[in-house]
């Protein structure tokens, strides 16, 4: 019986395993192996166990080609800037490791970060023929989005939405805002420049500043993305002939210019300066940058994006917005101002 149990499983394996082997060698039908490649409810944990082992022992490849012709790609897109954050870097990272135990590809797409160039990367995903996206960090309308979203499942990472044909995840950004300049009240700085991209509605820095800390000593200085953006903006703070104890940068990338210039012009930090991040970025962990950053990002995110998209694909219509809690992690790069 072993015998031909292993001359079966050789023959299937040379012959390409079909899922009608996977269903006989599971002991169940053919419409259950299709519920547990499709993640759809109603599977149970042992009907689960025996189609996961079955497609492992056959090697079982679900065909791409034939899945196309009949509508479904079983591929997801992922959209993110080419100089992708921690957030979108933790989400492709959890992709690759999660879908292993389904059908399904995923295919990432770097895109500048202009919006017009995002929009058409999107819309060319979808021609593609993805069967939903996750669009981290992108800077899309919400009209744009929705257009996108009736077309294919959207789930929208990094950013808030309101809308009921997507779902999103995102961070509160009052709460990263009053973390970041809670710890450097805290450690007596009282001339705090806060460098942000100008952006619309709420997340506009004038109005965080508004709500997280009206009448206290911050203010807001206008800068571009990235490491450039951070380090012109604090080249021209650190000009002044009253320069800030401290800067909040809304990324790693723009505190690691902000790092550069203080070096450029001979400015210590912590001793001179400290210098706060957002995003808690590999880089801002790193022994000879310890940069002080604030996360809201762990090892579970991710799995949530991915969950909820592959639900979206198989079938949720009702929308989930979640804000993630962020977090303060203090490194050597803030500390107390220098009595002056």
């Amino acid at each position: 019986m072993f015998l031909s149990q292993d001359v079966d499983l050789r023959m299937h394996s040379k012959a390409k395993a079909t899922i009608r082997d996977v269903a006989a060698h599971a002991g169940v039908s053919r419409a259950a192996v299709s519920k547990v490649l499709r993640r759809a409810p109603g599977v149970s944990a042992e009907m689960h166990r025996r189609v996961t082992a079955a497609i492992s022992e056959l090697q079982y490849r679900p065909q791409v080609a034939a899945r196309s012709l009949r509508g479904r790609s079983q591929t997801l897109g992922v959209l993110s800037p080419q100089e992708a954050g921690p957030l979108a870097t933790s989400i492709i990272t959890s992709f690759a490791r999660a879908l292993d135990a389904t059908p399904y590809d995923f295919l990432v797409r770097p895109v500048p970060d202009t919006a017009d160039h995002q929009l058409e990367a999107a819309w060319s995903l979808v021609d593609h023929g993805m069967e939903g996206l996750v669009l981290a960090d992108i800077s899309l309308t919400e009209d744009q989005l929705e257009s996108l979203a009736r077309r294919v499942p959207v789930v929208l990472v990094g950013r808030a939405s309101r809308s009921d044909l997507l779902d999103s995840f995102s961070v509160d950004d009052v709460a990263a805002a009053r973390l970041q300049l809670d710890h450097l009240v805290a450690l007596g700085h009282t001339r705090i420049a806060w460098l942000s991209p100008a952006v619309s509605g709420d997340r506009h820095p004038a109005a965080l500043l508004e709500r997280v800390c009206a009448g206290s000593a911050v203010f807001a200085h206008p800068a571009g993305l990235g490491d450039d953006g951070g380090y012109r903006a604090a080249c021209e703070l650190l000009a002044q002939p009253q320069p800030p104890t401290a800067i909040v940068t809304c990324t790693d990338v723009m505190a690691l210019g902000v790092l550069r210039a203080a070096r450029d012009v001979g400015v210590d930090v912590p001793g001179q300066l400290s210098v706060v991040g957002a995003g808690d970025s590999s880089i801002a962990a790193h022994p000879l940058i310890a940069l002080s950053s604030v996360s809201a990002h762990d090892a579970s995110n991710a799995d949530d994006v991915l969950g909820a998209l592959l639900d979206r694909v198989a079938g949720r219509t009702t929308a989930i917005h979640v804000q993630w809690r962020p977090r303060m992690v203090a490194r050597r790069s803030s500390a107390p101002p220098l009595s002056r």
